[in-house]
Formats: C-alpha cells, structure tokens, sequence
C-alpha cells in the first residue's frame, strides 16, 4: 500500500497522469485482489476476538462463584462448628444436671 501511494506521488509529481502508469495500475490490481481475503481475515479475526472476549468474560464469573462459595463454605463450616459446639455444652450441661440429681438421691 505504501508503495502503491508513493508510486502515485512520484508519478503525479512529475505532472503525467496516474491512469496512464503501469507500475500503479499494476500495484492497484494486485491491492485490488488482495482486498477480499483481508475483509475475510479481518472478519475472522473480528469472531475470534468476540469468542475470547466471551471466555474471558466466563472466566470472570466463574472467579467471581469461586469467591462466592468459598465465603459460603466457610459460613457453613463455621456454623456447624459453632452447633457443636452447642451441643457438647448441651451434653455437658445435661451431665451435670445428672450428677447432681443422683448425688441429692
């Protein structure tokens, strides 16, 4: 392309007419063929860009549920510890309340 636009400046430069020089109709037909397979490499890279983006974007929330249950799994084990311990001062508390009983008896 850079070659194509310098050709065109030397040659009009000059005064002659760029219609009329080989080397531009030459370069302006090969740009001319090459234009459709970049349209098609641009649009494939436009699709992959948009599929990465939305794996990124997946990426993104699967971090996010990754935090989520983790703080939720450490609620739930903090719960179940404290009902345990509920429990054992429960069993302890009952155990006293046995001894007592059987020692006024």
């Amino acid at each position: 392309l850079d070659m194509f636009v310098e050709r065109m400046q030397t040659v009009s430069g000059h005064g002659r007419s760029i219609v009329l020089d080989q080397s531009v109709q030459s370069l302006f037909q090969s740009l001319s063929a090459m234009h459709p397979p970049l349209l098609s490499a641009m649009e494939e890279l436009d699709q992959t860009r948009a599929h990465y983006t939305g794996m990124e974007e997946k990426l993104q929330e699967s971090k996010e549920a990754r935090v989520t249950l983790n703080a939720m799994r450490r609620q739930h084990q903090e719960k179940v510890r404290q009902q345990q311990s509920e429990l054992e001062m429960l069993a302890r508390i009952q155990m006293q309340q046995k001894l007592l009983h059987c020692s006024d008896s």
